[in-house]
């Protein structure tokens, strides 16, 4: 997938792989279009080297292995929809101290569309933090 795009950008451009993976990024027809408009507008002004760079990376480095060396507490959120959830689930139980929290109805990038619900999961996560240290 990752060269595909690398090679998809280096050809025609941001803006194509931006609309090509548009509706992984937000739940179409569940986002504002306004703000659909908005995210892909900032994201077609990525420069090309930096996507590139991004995705090559994302090819070619995996640190599956190096998560249960992780000593701190660590929280992973996905929309319950989301082609993410096995990946964020993953993590989450290889890390010692990893917790999973899905936000329901939420198929994209779940930091992008649902920024609230992901901060009141994270505040709740660090208040049992909190909690469990006393």
């Amino acid at each position: 997938m990752y060269p595909a795009y690398q090679q998809l950008v280096r050809e025609q451009g941001v803006e194509a792989w931006v609309k090509q993976n548009a509706g992984r990024r937000l739940t179409p027809g569940e986002v504002d279009p306004a703000f659909n408009a908005w995210y892909s507008g900032v994201m077609c002004r990525t420069d090309p080297r930096t996507v590139e760079g991004t995705l090559g990376m994302l090819a070619n480095v995996d640190l599956t292995e190096t998560l249960p060396d992780i000593r701190v507490p660590v929280l992973t959120i996905a929309g319950d929809l989301s082609d993410s959830v096995g990946r964020s689930q993953e993590v989450a139980a290889k890390v010692p101290n990893g917790v999973y929290k899905a936000v329901p109805g939420i198929a994209g990038f779940v930091q992008h569309e649902a920024p609230e619900a992901c901060v009141a999961l994270w505040r709740a996560w660090v208040k049992g933090l909190g909690a469990s240290t006393r």
